[in-house]
């Protein structure tokens, strides 16, 4: 999902006969379609919000035109929280016009002008921090690596324990399968923040497991059926049932159940009716004194086609052929013969 957000926001901002307002219609309609299939699946909630600069990025190509005076503009842009003034600025440079349609005025653009300079230091100052702070990682690292008291091993108290972000990023994990907990707390991992005009699709979001290795074993439930989705005779319930169900995926703990299964006691004879007597012997030693040990139990049932050989193996059915002879066969009664009775059969010639 987060890569799907980033491809799309990419590819909108990017060409030009996207940023228009009724292509921007009509890509909200299918994202709507894509949170509805979110909330069919019971996933959390919280998969979506990866969608959220795509949403943000939408609503701005549809009312940018629409913007004439300073105030609304400033009252649009605080809505707009994952979107930054670099996103913004390069919308409104590539937004296509359509027909009777209204422009931004002089003043709003050049406030978004002010805004992207302002974001353009903030950004060096961000990357300058980001650089210190990997600088003085690299630095920790190196020392907590050199040896302390000339061993080549180093302290054991110096472990660095895990950053406040994963533990976080954990405990939501496991609370997906706590059936106490709203599945509708669960939050994803965060990726970071765009500094420039585009998202990067390429960035890895951490892959995390439940702590308990049961759990992945785990497979999804059913849904409930909710009261709307039962009344399918009304014609006009099809709307109704589309809403409720995507409410209703939201609400609740994660739908989940054990695949868990008993395992079947299989001893030592059966391996030897399965194997065979001389590929079972691995499994346990023979005994010679009880020969008749055999005799007692019965043979497992075999096809028509089977047998069963000395050893207690499956073996198919030999096929007796006839002998060649010196008599003719019986297709060639009432004939003349070629050669005669006198005639040597291929079989003496050899």
């Amino acid at each position: 999902m987060y890569w799907t957000a980033c491809e799309t926001f990419n590819r909108i901002l990017t060409r030009k006969k996207y940023l228009c307002r009724s292509r921007a219609v009509q890509i909200n309609m299918n994202l709507s379609v894509l949170e509805e299939w979110i909330g069919k699946m019971g996933l959390p909630r919280g998969v979506g919000s990866h969608f959220a600069p795509v949403r943000d990025l939408l609503n701005w190509l549809q009312c940018l035109s629409s913007i004439t005076e300073f105030p609304n503009l400033i009252a649009t842009i605080q809505t707009m929280r994952n979107l930054n003034p670099l996103q913004m600025r390069r919308a409104v440079r590539d937004y296509k016009y359509e027909v009777n349609e209204g422009r931004m005025t002089e003043e709003c653009i050049q406030y978004l002008a002010q805004l992207q300079k302002d974001w353009e230091r903030h950004r060096v100052k961000v990357g300058v921090e980001a650089l210190r702070k990997e600088i003085g990682e690299r630095d920790r690292e190196r020392e907590g690596s050199s040896p302390s008291n000339g061993s080549g091993s180093p302290p054991s108290s110096e472990i660095v324990p895990p950053p406040p972000e994963a533990i976080t990023a954990q405990k939501n994990i496991d609370s997906l399968f706590d059936r106490g907990q709203e599945k509708s707390a669960w939050e994803p991992a965060k990726a970071p923040e765009a500094l420039g005009e585009l998202l990067d699709s390429r960035h890895m979001l951490p892959l995390l497991l439940p702590s308990n290795p049961r759990y992945l074993a785990a497979a999804p439930g059913k849904q409930p059926i909710t009261e709307e989705e039962k009344r399918r005779s009304l014609p006009t319930d099809d709307i109704r049932r589309s809403a409720s169900r995507a409410s209703f995926g939201n609400r609740g703990s994660l739908a989940w159940r054990m695949n868990s299964k008993k395992l079947r006691d299989v001893s030592a004879g059966t391996l030897r009716w399965v194997d065979g007597q001389k590929s079972a012997s691995r499994w346990f030693r023979p005994r010679f004194d009880d020969e008749d040990e055999d005799e007692t139990i019965p043979p497992p049932p075999y096809t028509s086609g089977e047998t069963q050989d000395d050893e207690g193996n499956n073996a198919e059915l030999t096929t007796h052929l006839t002998l060649m002879t010196r008599k003719s066969s019986l297709r060639s009664r009432g004939r003349a013969s070629m050669g005669g009775d006198e005639m040597d059969s291929p079989v003496d010639e050899v």
